[in-house]
């Protein structure tokens, strides 16, 4: 069973650093039960002191009758979840990865046996929004379908419909959530294209002439994310420049009557804002002119600056070793072979409003542009990619947010009732020990942080035989401080 730290460790925020604590201490298998204190001789037997029922397995607390009300959590909706309803690693709070099949739990390729006696709420709540979700999850087999059972299987006519029943079958053989989505977004450990340009002659515009931007879906899931560039180069007619064959196989061109539009996807599960801003200058460098790029990311610029000045070589560093070290160099070589002379690049500032123009720092021509450039991105961008990732991108992101909240729950159940089983066991210690048979506890006791002494003895000229020679102490102790 595969498990996953991002549903572990976004519930522990929810937590207080008690609850924390005790969640962490818990998971690790570091609770004492009487199980294990029975095994090192500090317990009679390994059942319980509250119910007298056997506590082996780690798991009692979910059991226990006198810890029944420590398992309800106020304000939550799984308040129904019992032991039996868990995996064995979520019953101690740690979580497996999510699984591809959106008909059962979250963590299983298949049914729970009671599953379906279970109301359509509760189901969803853990994990199947087959019932909920139609459109969407009809849109994910679609996808599935077309990609996957159709071309492996030779068998399946062209005009056959995707199902349910066949996508949740690819499904429970499969693979979980991660590695399907990883699957449908692509690859990026495959080598980029070489890409071969004739050198461009003239120098770029003073201001810009093509605007690029990135988009990326749910920037704060990054896993279930899917990156997209768009780009504008404005008064561009193909007649005057047409498109060079390195744009015809990479970028998706259509003209526009104030220039002419580019888009694609950024494949691979690396998606990131820097990604795709990356990838949006680097198609924006296909153009077999001269031109004055205006991009909204800071580190962007800042980097493709320095590798036009020649401050970044791959004798100094391998690409390898940088970010997105891939596309960077890419985007080297293709200034290497046009020439850095015919190429500039300015930050321009994104999603600006009117008290930006009012303030002079950026105009209404690179506001328009870059909004346009942004624009592209989000409306055509995605449509690069596969038919239905984004509709999975967004169903798996929902489904990973309901996922935490029912681990949320869980941890809340944890740490509730350990400290209930604490508080239950110091009541009945006080009730069977009286209080001077109790062990005693070691006051604590103050150390003086600054103590006070005085400087070496000095020396007195005494004869060789005498007296050996005595200390003359300070009329005034100085102090001392012990850092």
């Amino acid at each position: 069973m595969l498990l996953t730290s991002t549903p572990y460790k976004t519930p522990l925020k929810k937590l207080n650093k008690d609850e924390r604590r005790i969640v962490c201490h818990h998971a690790s298998g570091g609770a004492w039960d009487n199980d294990k204190l029975a095994n090192i001789g500090r317990a009679q037997d390994a059942m319980c002191l509250h119910c007298g029922n056997d506590t082996s397995g780690g798991t009692h607390f979910w059991t226990c009758s006198e810890l029944e009300g420590a398992r309800h959590v106020e304000g939550s909706k799984h308040n129904f979840v019992t032991k039996d309803m868990l995996p064995p690693s979520l019953q101690q709070g740690l979580p497996p990865a999510m699984h591809a099949n959106y008909g059962a739990a979250f963590w299983s390729n298949v049914k729970h046996p009671d599953f379906d006696s279970l109301p359509p709420e509760q189901q969803q709540l853990l994990g199947n929004i087959l019932l909920k979700d139609q459109k969407r999850v009809q849109a994910v087999a679609a996808l599935v379908f077309d990609n996957w059972i159709k071309p492996e299987n030779d068998n399946i006519t062209l005009d056959a419909q995707p199902d349910h029943e066949g996508a949740q079958q690819f499904f429970t053989h499969t693979c979980s959530a991660r590695q399907l989505f990883n699957r449908c977004s692509g690859e990026t450990h495959h080598p980029i294209p070489h890409i071969h340009m004739n050198p461009i002659e003239g120098t770029p515009p003073d201001d810009v002439n093509t605007f690029s931007d990135g988009s990326v879906t749910n920037p704060a899931q990054p896993q279930w994310s899917i990156a997209a560039y768009g780009l504008l180069h404005t008064r561009r007619k193909i007649d005057d420049h047409p498109i060079s064959k390195e744009e015809d196989v990479l970028v998706n061109m259509q003209q526009v009557s104030d220039g002419l539009e580019g888009w694609g996807a950024v494949q691979g599960p690396n998606a990131s804002s820097t990604r795709s801003e990356l990838a949006g200058g680097i198609a924006a460098l296909l153009a077999p002119y001269p031109i004055h790029l205006g991009s909204d990311s800071r580190s962007f610029v800042n980097k493709a600056n320095l590798i036009l000045k020649g401050a970044i070589r791959m004798t100094d560093k391998p690409w390898q070793l940088h970010h997105d070290g891939d596309l960077w160099q890419l985007f080297a070589n293709i200034v290497e072979q046009r020439g850095a002379s015919s190429v500039r690049i300015s930050w321009v500032k994104g999603h600006a409003k009117q008290r930006h123009l009012d303030e002079g720092i950026t105009t209404e021509w690179r506001k328009k542009g870059n909004d346009r450039a942004d624009a592209i991105a989000g409306r055509k961008g995605h449509t690069a990619h596969p038919k239905g990732l984004l509709i999975l991108g967004d169903l798996l992101a929902d489904r990973q947010r309901a996922y935490e909240e029912l681990i949320t729950h869980v941890h809340k159940v944890i740490a509730q009732t350990f400290a209930e089983e604490q508080k239950l066991r110091n009541e009945d210690e006080k009730r069977d020990v009286p209080a001077h048979l109790r062990p005693k506890r070691a006051l604590p006791k103050a150390v003086a942080k600054r103590l006070y002494y005085h400087p070496p003895p000095r020396r007195l000229n005494t004869p060789r035989h005498g007296f050996p020679p005595t200390s003359v102490p300070s009329q005034h102790a100085q102090p001392c401080t012990f850092s």
